[in-house]
């Protein structure tokens, strides 16, 4: 389910989750473009980044920053 996107270094993250009793929350965030591209995934509450995302030291933060905010401002 797409909970909507956010804008990151420039980029629209658009955040997808399921939530299901085996695997609880899982939240996939996805560059968009001609293709989505994985930017990191937040399972059990920790973000996971993936090879795609920018390697420097602070993008774990600001990309968990960034979601952070935005999933404050979606209604449920």
């Amino acid at each position: 389910m797409i909970i909507g996107q956010f804008t990151w270094r420039g980029w629209e993250i658009e955040a997808d989750r399921i939530a299901s009793p085996l695997a609880g929350e899982v939240i996939w965030l996805n560059r968009t473009g001609p293709t989505l591209t994985g930017m990191g995934v937040i399972r059990y509450g920790r973000l996971d980044l993936t090879v795609f995302a920018p390697d420097d030291d602070l993008a774990p933060l600001e990309l968990r920053h960034a979601f952070d905010q935005f999933r404050a401002g979606v209604t449920r």
